[in-house]
């Protein structure tokens, strides 16, 4: 539990950088619903993540603007909401990167609330992203001052089974878009100078596979393939790398 809470606080330290932003692999969005109106619940945990580094250094005359993707991980926050039996408002946030919030429609089996052995789910899920980072560097006397804004959506097909009353198996793509308007700038014997505005977009697809144990106390174990695609769009065009990575992430949580 020390390890665990030590990991917590080390990513909550080093995810934020407004240089670079995080990208969610992880998801920990299930096939079943809660079941009801108000019904929900709360987890946090570790997730393993995507990171884009959009400029190296924030006080630099001359950022290098190359775009860089490589792996991360860092805290994860997820909750879900009953709106009706079939329809859940479900939301997710990591450290260092955007908010998602939308909608998960069930299409068939039962909630969670009164799902036994044997049961087979599948859902609709999808959302919005939105968020924004920014950070302030001073090196000497010189002062960096970096902000990205976030805009995107994502979208999930879930499926599961329950090969025993308390234990829930699930699997599913997802595909999600981000956007980031970014703008560096640099102060100097107090003259400020926009050095840098390293906007652009991507891609993120991949698979999610895992299961929840328990009903009111749960666990959930996750591990997924992501497939990274970034695209720096100004001042001009320049693609990054593509990156493809298996991960894995755990979170705990509670519902009612």
């Amino acid at each position: 539990m020390k390890q665990f809470i030590f990991l917590l606080s080390f990513a909550v330290l080093t995810t934020g950088c407004a240089t670079r932003f995080l990208v969610p692999a992880n998801r920990f969005v299930l096939p079943e619903n809660t079941g009801a109106l108000f019904k929900g619940d709360v987890k946090t945990g570790m997730a393993s993540t995507g990171q884009v580094e959009l400029a190296d250094d924030v006080t630099a005359a001359s950022p290098d603007t190359t775009p860089i993707l490589s792996r991360n991980s860092a805290v994860h926050i997820g909750a879900d909401l009953g709106l009706a039996s079939f329809l859940d408002i479900y939301f997710t946030k990591i450290s260092g990167g955007p908010t998602f919030a939308g909608l998960k429609i069930q299409l068939l089996g039962a909630p969670i609330s009164t799902a036994k052995s044997g049961n087979f789910s599948l859902a609709l899920a999808g959302g919005s992203g939105f968020g924004s980072i920014t950070q302030n560097t001073e090196v000497g006397t010189i002062k960096g001052e970096s902000e990205l804004k976030f805009t995107g959506w994502e979208a999930l097909l879930l499926l599961g089974y329950r090969p025993a009353d308390s234990f829930l198996i699930y699997a599913g793509p997802f595909t999600s878009h981000i956007a980031t308007d970014a703008k560096i700038k640099r102060t100097a014997n107090a003259v400020t100078t926009t050095t840098a505005e390293p906007s652009g977009s991507g891609d993120f697809s991949g698979v999610n596979m895992g299961f929840r144990w328990g009903y009111h106390f749960f666990i959930v174990v996750e591990g997924s393939y992501i497939n990274m695609k970034w695209t720096r769009e100004k001042p001009t065009e320049l693609k990054a790398s593509d990156l493809s990575s298996f991960v894995s992430g755990i979170t705990l949580g509670g519902a009612w």
